[in-house]
């Protein structure tokens, strides 16, 4: 088993979805970059991954993210700073420059895969006992208006997003080891009060805070259950939250927990409909009822200049 691990972690292409940088912490978000040491319960927060030494005057690494993390373990007792530590994330990054009527603009694109219960596609579904969903990703959009470059100064506003597994006990069964176009889907009824589920909201609402919208694509009629199980599965956890939560009185419920089910495959046939259009009208709605974050208040936000008429 050990030669096994070793061959495929030698074979790993570290040049291809791993990036890091020695000037910005990229584990975390632009908003907790630029709000360092400002963590309000439910409003946010970044918590500091275990063991690692304070930098002064920087912000705590999410080693939810950190893929180098077991690598740095052995190196935290000896150090007192830090900055000796370099993060290595797993996902994507991209930054182009644009000009927005005549205005430089730059648009960057980070995406932050999660190391904790990751895995293949079709081997690893669903969430574990910790709340940790299968093969999350956060993804964030950040634009600058380019005056001074980078992502330290000037206006920046950032958008972020998650996706992950259904959070459910849920899998493939033993047809996820082979090629099977469409394996069936078993829901599996270990976690009968949504105590894993909980976890994973609750750790939603630390990292991000309110409101959640969990948007499901998933097909919501079949003739054949197989999509289905895991919606109707998750509206059913929903609904069983939003009632203890209310009863308990958590800050949770009050912000608000919403869950809005779309189904993309039905909405996608539908005559002389344009699904894109549908679900870009219902994205700008959650827009607005999340937020973005911008580094400069809206009154101080300057308006692009006027195009020069010919």
């Amino acid at each position: 088993a050990e030669r096994r691990y070793r061959s495929l972690f030698l074979a790993m292409d570290l040049t291809r979805d791993f990036y890091f940088s020695y000037t910005y912490e990229l584990s975390l978000t632009l908003q907790e970059n630029m709000s360092c040491g400002d963590q309000p319960a439910g409003g946010g927060s970044a918590p500091r991954a275990a063991g690692v030494p304070p930098v002064s005057g920087a912000p705590p690494m999410r080693d939810k993210f950190v893929w180098s993390h077991h690598l740095m373990l052995p190196l935290l007792p000896h150090l007192k700073d830090g900055a000796w530590l370099t993060p290595l994330l797993h996902g994507f990054f991209r930054q182009v420059c644009l000009s927005l009527c005549g205005r430089p603009v730059s648009l960057t694109l980070i995406a932050r895969r999660s190391r904790l219960f990751a895995g293949a596609r079709l081997l690893k579904r669903g969430l574990c006992a910790a709340g940790h969903v299968a093969n999350e990703v956060e993804t964030e959009q950040v634009v600058a208006d380019g005056s001074r470059g980078g992502l330290h100064a000037g206006h920046l506003s950032s958008f972020v997003q998650l996706r992950g597994s259904i959070p459910l006990v849920w899998g493939h069964g033993d047809e996820g080891r082979h090629i099977v176009p469409r394996p069936d889907i078993h829901l599996q009824r270990i976690d009968p009060t949504f105590t894993f589920t909980r976890r994973h909201f609750e750790e939603l609402w630390q990292r991000y805070g309110a409101p959640l919208v969990l948007f499901d694509l998933v097909r919501q009629t079949e003739r054949r259950p197989r999509e289905t199980l895991v919606g109707k599965g998750l509206a059913e956890a929903i609904a069983s939250l939003q009632a203890s939560l209310s009863r308990e009185g958590h800050p949770m419920c009050a912000s608000g927990l919403r869950y809005v089910p779309f189904d993309f495959k039905k909405e996608s046939k539908r005559k002389g409909g344009d699904v894109l259009a549908t679900v870009e009208a219902i994205a700008a709605h959650m827009i607005r009822r999340v937020g973005f974050y911008s580094s400069a208040p809206p009154d101080t936000l300057a308006a692009p200049p006027a195009a020069p008429r010919a």
